[in-house]
C-alpha cells in the first residue's frame, strides 16, 4: 500500500480549493455578464419600440394637415381672384396708354420721358433722335415713366399669378401624397414645412400663423391692399371651399 505524504495531500487539496474558487469566480462572471445583456436588450427593446411611435403619423396629425391644406387652397384661389381682377385693371391701362402712343411709321409705339429728353419704345428700347425727336411727340400723349411703372405692375401680377398656379398645382400634389397613405413620418414632415416655405405673399397674406415676409409687407405698404381691407384678407374655417373655382386654372 502506498502511503502519500500529508505535505502532498495539502497541495492537492489547495490544488482542488483553488480549482473551484475559479470556477465559482467565472461562474459568477458569466451570470453578470448575461445579467447586463438581458438589461441591454430590455433597454434597446424598449428604445426601438419609442423610436417606432414617434415615426408613426398619427391620425390627429392627418387631420390637423388636411385642414391646413383647405386652408391654404382657399387662401390660393381668394389670391388669383384678386390677382385676375388686378391683372385685368392694368392690361386695361396698358392698353389705353398703348392706343395714345405715339406710333411710328413702322408701327411701334413710343413714349417720352417726363424731362422730355428721351423716348423709348413700348418693349423698352431706346430710341435714336434721327428716328424721332422727343419734341416731335405731343406732350399731351403718355410719357414713358406712367407706362413703364404700368408695364412692371403688369409684369410683377403676372409672376404672382404663375407664382400662385405653381403652389395650387403643389398643393394639389400635397393632397395626392396625403391620400396615398404611406407618407413615412420625415416625408410628412418635410411637406408640410415644404407647403409653409414655398407659400407666397399673396397666400402668407391671408393664411393666420404664416408670417409675412418682406415682399408681402411692400405689397400691403404700397396700397395694394388698403389698412382697413388687411384685416378681411384672413381664411375662415367657413370660407374654405372642398373643390375648384371656375377660371382658377384647376
Amino acid at each position: 500500500m502506498q502511503i502519500v505524504a500529508s505535505g502532498t495531500l495539502g497541495r492537492e487539496f489547495t490544488r482542488s480549493a483553488d480549482a473551484l474558487r475559479r470556477h465559482q469566480h467565472m461562474f459568477r462572471l458569466h451570470e453578470e455578464r448575461e445579467r447586463k445583456a438581458k438589461a441591454e436588450k430590455a433597454e434597446n427593446d424598449m428604445s426601438d419600440m419609442l423610436d417606432a411611435a414617434v415615426l408613426v403619423v398619427t391620425a390627429a396629425e392627418i387631420a390637423d394637415f388636411r385642414v391646413e391644406l383647405e386652408t391654404y387652397d382657399a387662401a390660393t384661389v381668394a389670391a388669383l381672384q384678386e390677382n385676375g381682377l388686378a391683372l385685368e385693371q392694368v392690361r386695361d391701362r396698358l392698353d389705353a396708354m398703348l392706343a395714345r402712343a405715339h406710333v411710328l411709321p413702322d408701327g411701334r409705339r413710343v413714349f417720352k420721358t417726363e424731362d422730355g429728353l428721351q423716348v423709348f419704345d413700348e418693349h423698352g428700347n431706346a430710341i435714336e433722335a434721327q428716328t424721332i425727336a422727343p419734341q416731335e411727340i405731343d406732350d399731351a400723349r403718355p410719357r414713358w415713366e406712367a407706362y413703364k411703372a404700368t408695364f412692371d405692375e403688369e409684369q410683377h401680377l403676372t409672376q404672382e399669378r404663375m407664382d400662385l398656379l405653381d403652389y395650387q398645382a403643389r398643393l394639389d400634389g400635397a393632397r395626392d401624397r396625403l391620400d396615398a397613405g404611406d407618407l413615412s413620418r420625415e416625408e410628412f414632415d418635410a411637406l408640410r414645412e415644404d407647403l409653409k416655405e414655398h407659400a407666397p405673399d399673396a397666400v402668407r397674406a391671408r393664411v393666420p400663423g404664416l408670417q409675412l415676409d418682406a415682399g408681402a409687407e411692400r405689397d400691403l405698404a404700397s396700397g395694394r391692399a388698403d389698412p382697413a381691407a388687411a384685416e378681411d384678407l384672413s381664411i375662415s374655417p367657413d370660407m374654405i371651399s372642398t373643390g375648384p373655382i371656375p377660371g382658377m386654372g384647376r
